[in-house]
């Protein structure tokens, strides 16, 4: 009883230490080309046409660089399109 009691304590304390040691950074994730290509399981030539086609993306001085919350919202964005596109496609018969 004793011993679950100093398990449980240190536990809890350990759980407290950990949660400490995170980063409380509100900063954003943010990737180069190489990284959401890889992100992606896409080519980096991939990134930088479909950066043409509106992928959303930043320069920090000459750097392309990428938001990859923004991509994930992208990404929704498409895949979403794509439903709605195939399903005005199908015959109904």
């Amino acid at each position: 009883m004793l011993e679950e009691m100093i398990v449980q304590v240190v536990k809890e304390a350990l759980a407290e230490a950990l949660a400490d040691l995170k980063p409380q950074s509100n900063a954003k994730e943010v990737m180069n080309a190489k990284e959401v290509a890889h992100y992606l399981n896409m080519s980096e030539s991939w990134v930088r046409q479909e950066k043409m086609n509106g992928l959303p993306h930043f320069y920090l001085g000459n750097k392309l660089l990428f938001n990859k919350e923004d991509i994930d919202q992208w990404r929704l964005s498409r895949t979403s399109n794509m439903t709605v596109t195939r399903r005005k496609g199908l015959k109904l018969v």
